[in-house]
């Protein structure tokens, strides 16, 4: 999608993941971008690999 600085809304959240957000944007559109990683994604992976940790242990 290939859009002008002047077809956004400036200080608007946007709650997407963020690859797919950042790639609707034109290049050098932000001077700041502030993203929050998947941490319940992290969690559950380090969860799983716990868990299996134990479950061989047993």
């Amino acid at each position: 999608m290939h859009t002008t600085k002047d077809s956004f809304r400036i200080n608007r959240l946007v709650n997407m993941d963020c690859m797919d957000a950042l790639s609707r944007y034109p290049d050098d559109f932000f001077q700041l971008a502030i993203i929050d990683p998947h941490y319940c994604q992290l969690a559950q992976e380090r969860l799983d690999a716990t868990m299996a940790q134990v479950r061989m242990e047993v």
